[in-house]
């Protein structure tokens, strides 16, 4: 239930920071610290981040914008998930060592 909408409320912003490791994750046994589904999202470490995206055109403003962190190498998955969801001016940004961790996309204006 990312998205279920709250009293039928529309955002103008929506962010996440779900989970996106995948689950035979070489990384994982350093981060035993953490509880497993708040990291894992199935084999490809994409689950929780299809849901959102499939979801947040449902709960988003018309030029209303998501935000999501995601894996290292997960940048063009996610922005192709969102351009496949129709999401538009689809933009990455990259953490302090330039990889790129965030992706985010508007939910276009009826036309």
């Amino acid at each position: 239930s990312w998205c279920e909408p709250i009293g039928g409320m529309l955002f103008d912003l929506v962010v996440s920071n779900p989970p996106y490791i995948a689950a035979n994750d070489p990384h994982l046994p350093a981060l035993a610290h953490e509880p497993m589904q708040a990291l894992v999202s199935g084999s490809d470490g994409l689950d929780d981040l299809r849901l959102i995206i499939s979801q947040v055109r449902n709960v988003l403003n018309p030029g209303g914008w998501i935000l999501l962190e995601h894996g290292h190498n997960q940048g063009l998955d996610v922005a192709n998930l969102m351009r496949e969801a129709g999401l538009n001016g689809i933009v990455h940004r990259k953490d302090l060592s330039g990889t790129c961790r965030c992706t985010g996309a508007q939910n276009p204006y009826p036309i």
